[in-house]
Order: C-alpha cells, then sequence, then structure tokens
C-alpha cells in the first residue's frame, strides 16, 4: 500500500525472471483508494533444438515437445535436460541453459547404434551374407549392422568361397575387400587302349 500525491504516477515492478510491469496511473483527489494489478509474465528462452539426422523425437525434461527441427519459445529462464532419440541411432541427452532471451541453437547429433560396411571383391559380383543373410552383391555398402560378432562370407562361380569372422562396434565404418581364389578345375582323363600313364606340365598324375 503506497501513499501518494496527486497527479501522474509510474509504477513498475520489476523480477528476476520476469519481464518487468508497468502501468501509469493518474491520481486525482487525495485520498482516492486504487487497486493496480500488475501482471509479471516470465522472461523465455528462444530455443532453436536441431538433429542429425533430422527427424529426431526431442523431449525437454522429460516432456515430449516434437521432433527436430524445432522452435521452443515458452522456457522460462534455468536449466533442462534435452534428450533426442531416432530409429536406428543411440538415444542422447545434453544440458541447456537459458540465461535471457537471446536467440540459441542447440544442435544434436546422434551416433549410430550400428555399423556399417563397405564391402568389395576382386573380381566384383560376389555374392555376400552375413550370419547366413545376403545382403547384397560386391561393390556393395551395408547398413544397420549390429554390434557385436559377426561371419562374413562371399561366394562367385569358379572361386572359392571366401569366409572372414568380424567384430564390430556401434557407429563402425569399415572396409572389407576380399581376393577370390580360382577354384580348382576338375579334369577325368580317358584313353583307348586304357592304362596310359598321364603326366601334366611333366609331372606324373596316374
Amino acid at each position: 500500500t503506497l501513499n501518494v500525491d496527486d497527479g501522474e504516477h509510474l509504477i513498475t515492478a520489476p523480477k528476476a525472471g520476469y519481464i518487468e510491469a508497468r502501468e501509469t496511473v493518474h491520481q486525482t483527489s487525495h485520498g482516492q483508494h486504487r487497486v493496480v494489478n500488475l501482471q509479471l509474465d516470465p522472461i523465455t528462452g528462444l530455443v532453436v533444438i536441431e538433429s542429425r539426422p533430422d527427424g529426431a523425437d526431442i523431449e525437454i525434461n522429460g516432456a515430449h515437445r516434437g521432433r527436430a527441427p524445432l522452435l521452443a519459445t515458452d522456457l522460462p529462464l534455468g536449466r533442462y535436460r534435452v534428450v533426442a532419440s531416432a530409429p536406428g541411432y543411440a538415444r542422447r541427452e545434453v544440458d541447456l541453459k537459458i540465461e535471457n532471451r537471446t536467440p540459441q541453437r542447440l544442435a544434436i547429433v546422434l551416433p549410430s547404434d550400428s555399423a556399417k560396411l563397405a564391402i568389395s571383391s576382386d573380381p566384383a559380383g560376389g555374392s555376400v551374407t552375413i550370419d547366413g543373410t545376403q545382403r547384397g552383391t560386391t561393390p556393395c555398402n551395408v547398413d544397420r549392422v549390429a554390434a557385436g560378432e559377426h561371419e562374413i562370407k562371399i561366394t562367385l562361380d569358379k572361386f572359392k568361397p571366401w569366409n572372414r569372422p568380424l567384430k564390430v562396434q556401434a557407429g563402425d565404418e569399415l572396409k572389407v575387400a576380399a581376393t577370390l581364389e580360382t577354384q580348382p578345375a576338375g579334369l577325368h582323363i580317358k584313353s583307348e587302349p586304357t592304362g596310359a600313364s598321364v603326366f601334366v606340365n611333366d609331372e606324373p598324375h596316374g
């Protein structure tokens, strides 16, 4: 309660974290009683939240806010926990601090929850299987290989099958290059009369 003289007065109400409220009153008669209500609105930040890849689900302090890119305009000053998640990527949590109305950008890069393989063979055209599942023909890129140990096999007609164990971790981007060995041919030899000695490159073979 304030006692003021007649005339015009500017009333201000500042408070940390809020937009200062102002109101001008005109006191026209001594002893007049007036009620002045001042509404202080909280200062909120301007935050653009982006993700890589685009479209990640965004949570702020446990509340789902939509998909990135996202503009948040209703967060009062303070600290927040921002969580981004997307299929095929590891969930990531970052801290956000809003100190004023200055616009800020928060970019969140999500690490892959699996590995990527670039597989080639010499000669090309080999059929690639990973743990018994067909994944393409060399050269090829294989995404979404779960972390752990795997068996890679490449087969091509007239060449020996190529097998290798491979251990990968989430986020790995690995190159696998295979050199295929030719498959030995079979030769059936008959003679008339039978019983002739057989030599291959001057080596006796029966």
